[in-house]
């Protein structure tokens, strides 16, 4: 609220872009996809903590292009939810990723801790022009081949 009105008294414009789960290249070793990766490309069996959690999951490029859209489209001021509109679960996830090396999923799980899910309203990014493009498949495809070549 206070950059809102910053920005009125300065005539000038205020863009929030509130990312939700963004994943793909260049994500920190420790989060879900890359330790599923790691684990099971050295014959383990990652540990799922929380199998049943959902998230909005946004492809990284999708994001970016978010991101691009909101800073050069003349976007009206407000607040962006940047995700994919869906919730999808930590354990489809991890499936997808287990088939890319050919695996049987099977939950390893540990202890859950389910929070509420939180699903982006992609509302008025889509009245600018944003769809994201890349599905959930192809996205954990494309982040399962990057750092299974790390």
């Amino acid at each position: 609220m206070f950059g809102e009105e910053m920005t009125k008294e300065k005539g000038a414009m205020f863009l929030w872009a509130r990312l939700f789960f963004v994943y793909g290249p260049g994500q920190r070793a420790g989060a879900l996809i890359p330790s599923v990766v790691s684990a099971l490309a050295s014959g383990g069996s990652p540990t799922i903590t929380n199998p049943e959690a959902q998230n909005d999951f946004v492809y990284i490029e999708d994001a970016a292009a978010a991101i691009v859209l909101l800073a050069t489209n003349g976007a009206p001021t407000g607040t962006y939810e940047i995700g994919s509109g869906t919730l999808a679960t930590v354990g489809e996830v991890a499936r997808l990723a287990y088939e890319k090396f050919g695996v049987a999923y099977t939950v390893n799980a540990g202890s859950p801790n389910l929070e509420p899910p939180l699903v982006a309203d992609i509302t008025t990014l889509r009245a600018i022009g944003w769809e994201p493009r890349i599905s959930l498949e192809e996205g954990v495809s494309k982040t399962v081949e990057v750092f299974r070549t790390i």
